[in-house]
């Protein structure tokens, strides 16, 4: 397993940012270090890591105890409002397709 985000400095941008006054008294902050190659949505940054590394889980983790599921995204949902969330497979699977074939609350 790799370090956690955000633990290596060359990790994050420099804590820089430059202030810019606005005539009503406001002012935005901006950083100014140049915007770096994203993806232009999340379905291309998720091919992109499921072609480079096919074996890793995307979101999950084995252990001995069961899977840990985290870092999904919960889209059209109620569930940063909610105390239970349940997460289910959002197609039909085949035998081979078992290893994504999770449910759990």
């Amino acid at each position: 397993m790799t370090d956690a985000l955000g633990s290596d400095p060359r990790d994050l941008a420099p804590p820089r940012t430059v202030r810019i006054a606005l005539d009503d008294g406001s002012f935005v902050l901006r950083s100014p270090e140049p915007l770096q190659p994203y993806a232009r949505r999340i379905g291309d940054w998720l091919d992109h890591w499921a072609a480079a590394t096919p074996d890793a889980p995307a979101f999950a983790e084995r252990r001995a105890d069961g899977i840990v599921i985290r870092g999904t995204k919960a889209i059209v949902t109620g569930a940063p409002y909610m105390h239970d969330f349940l997460v289910m497979p959002c197609r039909t699977h085949a035998p081979e397709d078992a290893d994504f074939a999770v449910a759990c609350a």
